[in-house]
């Protein structure tokens, strides 16, 4: 009789864990949509939709899901617990509406809303994304990154491209040359990276400040289309050639593009790499004590203003003896976004034009 009573007990437990778990995914609703493959949920922690890249047609669809009820579900090269995310998390998973059922990845890529983004540190995504999918739907092919003229339709004035010259140091090597290679694709005096960056910067004249790192942020970001490197290497653009390319390329292109505009513009920039076993990602960062105004709380405020992000409790910045930097990684969103998660980091700083690395 006792036995029996315990055994009733466990089932009672475990309905109830149940009933609470589903409770719990189904108060999971999207507060807003950053972008056309980035939502804030309602418990303050924001996803990337899996596979999918950012346009505004997707960006458009996915504002009809506002207030839903969502389920998620994640990538096996990037697994989380839902019930555990917390407020200022960013995760990579499928996004499913529960009301009706169907797999917002799914409509975007059916719907031509977006095309098919393999490009994040999830190395098995398009894998994953066909599985999930149960091949029930037509996988678009990557299309054709858009060509921009900058001299025409984006109102910027470049002199023709130029290639600088060859370079020594083209790839990671994981030794003391990849500081090198960094000096060398940061070409951030070079004029035709300098002219972009200021044309951009320009949109808030004056000194350096934080207004202007978000209009280049914001430029770089919407205009990325992620591209693979080679097969079986790493290699580092020039940032003069990912502009030339129309800004196309992987993580390390992205941040030394960043870190190249911000030092074209008189800024201090670090290029992170952060390694784990699966993988790794690089990312910038730019030092808020190199702005005229340099308050944390003017910072925060102007990023909160120019990207929607009042809910977000915390903007990061790595503190770093007299230099605070913020994280300007392109899979957050916003600059002082999430950090990429990882076990140990490079450090490749350029403060005041001398380069230095250190690790953690």
């Amino acid at each position: 009789d006792t036995k029996k009573k315990v055994v009733l007990f466990i089932i009672a437990v475990f309905v109830f864990a149940v009933i609470i778990g589903s409770a719990i995914d189904k108060d999971l609703t999207i507060k807003r949509v950053n972008d056309g493959s980035s939502l804030l949920l309602s418990n303050g922690a924001t996803v990337r939709l899996i596979g999918v890249s950012t346009t505004d047609e997707g960006e458009n669809e996915l504002k009809s899901f506002i207030g839903k009820c969502i389920r998620l579900t994640p990538d096996r090269t990037a697994s989380f617990e839902p019930k555990q995310m917390r407020s200022g998390d960013l995760v990579y998973a499928y996004v499913s509406c529960t009301d009706k059922k169907l797999c917002l990845n799914s409509l975007l890529l059916k719907g031509g809303k977006a095309g098919l983004n393999e490009g994040t540190h999830l190395s098995d995504s398009l894998k994953s994304y066909r599985e999930y999918a149960k091949k029930n739907i037509v996988v678009p092919q990557p299309s054709t990154p858009d060509i921009i003229d900058y001299n025409g339709s984006e109102g910027f004035q470049l002199p023709k491209y130029v290639p600088n010259g060859e370079r020594r140091y083209q790839r990671w090597c994981r030794c003391s040359n990849d500081i090198y290679m960094l000096e060398e694709a940061c070409d951030y005096t070079l004029p035709y990276t300098k002219m972009f960056a200021n044309q951009l910067a320009a949109k808030k004249e004056g000194n350096f400040s934080i207004e202007q790192v978000c209009e280049i942020f914001d430029y770089c970001y919407k205009k990325w289309r992620y591209v693979n490197d080679p097969s079986g290497t790493e290699y580092v653009a020039r940032a003069s050639e990912s502009i030339a390319a129309s800004l196309t390329g992987d993580c390390d292109d992205f941040a030394v593009l960043m870190a190249s505009c911000i030092m074209s513009c008189g800024g201090n920039a670090t290029i992170v790499v952060g390694r784990k076993s699966d993988g790794g990602h690089a990312w910038a960062e730019v030092d808020i004590n190199s702005f005229e105004n340099n308050s944390l709380s003017h910072v925060e405020e102007t990023i909160r203003k120019r990207f929607s992000v009042n809910v977000i409790k915390n903007i990061n910045v790595r503190n770093d003896g007299n230099h605070a930097w913020l994280n300007l990684d392109w899979q957050a969103s916003y600059p002082g976004g999430p950090y990429y998660t990882n076990t140990n980091c490079e450090y490749y700083s350029c403060v005041n034009g001398r380069w230095s690395f250190s690790t953690r």
